[in-house]
């Protein structure tokens, strides 16, 4: 499964370097990024059913932005 997810800029720049190392008080935060992800199947699927095959960047744009402010009132 492919999930889209919310984290802290600093958190991610410290796990994505090869020599990190995992700090039991990281969990947490990562815990409620996954738990408040929005599976990318879902906003694929929203983004297919546009009506129009040449839907328009703003289109999708908005749909994204439709996701991400759900997850923001998740927080």
């Amino acid at each position: 499964m492919q999930i889209v997810i919310d984290i802290d800029e600093n958190l991610y720049s410290y796990i994505s370097k090869e020599d990190a190392v995992y700090f039991p008080d990281d969990g947490g935060e990562l815990f409620e990024a996954v738990k408040n992800g929005t599976p990318l199947d879902k906003i694929r699927a929203e983004i297919v059913h546009l009506h129009d095959w040449a839907f328009s960047r703003e289109e999708v744009l908005r749909i994204i932005d439709k996701y991400k402010a759900e997850s923001e009132d998740k927080e």
